[in-house]
């Protein structure tokens, strides 16, 4: 079972800049090539540590040994990551269901209505204030 305030006060800590390591199943190129194809053929790779920024780290719901949250983050984040991080703090073992990017729902409006010639926002995860 889960606990709740451990699994909050985890996430809280997180809100903010830092740098998160990608994992060797990504697609970070290393001289030219994806992590991943090196990581199958279990050859040595080696990433470079990259700083991105989770501006919303909620938990949601705890039901079972199932936590579920509402993140918004920056660009290159890797969620699974956190989730990796997240079980070997809390010493719980995590396994990585489901995620949903959403567009749209991760930018902050200052008006409650957007005019034919407001700018529209690039990307999930861009923190620009319209």
């Amino acid at each position: 079972m889960l606990d709740a305030a451990a699994v909050e006060k985890f996430a809280a800590e997180r809100i903010g800049r830092f740098e998160q390591m990608p994992p060797s199943f990504s697609a970070k190129k290393v001289k030219g090539r994806p992590a991943y194809e090196l990581a199958r053929k279990k050859q040595a790779v080696e990433l470079k540590a990259v700083e991105v920024e989770i501006y919303e780290y909620k938990l949601r719901e705890i039901e079972g040994g199932i936590a579920r949250f509402v993140i918004e983050c920056s660009s290159g984040t890797y969620i699974r990551s956190l989730a990796h991080e997240m079980g070997r703090r809390l010493d719980a073992a995590r396994t990585w269901r489901k995620s949903r990017a959403r567009r749209w729902e991760s930018f902050r409006w200052n008006k409650p209505s957007r005019s034919k010639n407001s700018p529209k926002p690039s990307r999930p995860g861009d923190s620009r204030t319209v």
